[in-house]
């Protein structure tokens, strides 16, 4: 499971050769709060929302905005 934010990881950081013999994977997007707003919203007791996913990535990093 991978979570993308402004906040995470550069993707070009990520090795993902740990995950080949993965048969299967989501992406999940937050919307204009992103994944941590989600977080906030659902009053969740997770303190960090990079616990929820094996990377959490920046899937562009030199986007120059605050949402893509």
């Amino acid at each position: 499971m991978i979570g993308t934010s402004e906040h995470g990881s550069k993707i070009k950081d990520i090795n993902f050769t740990k995950y080949a013999n993965f048969k299967h994977g989501i992406i999940y997007f937050g919307g204009l709060l992103g994944l941590e707003g989600v977080l906030e919203e659902e009053n969740s007791s997770l303190k960090n929302v990079r616990e929820l996913f094996n990377e959490y990535i920046n899937v562009c990093p030199s986007a120059g905005t605050e949402d893509i």
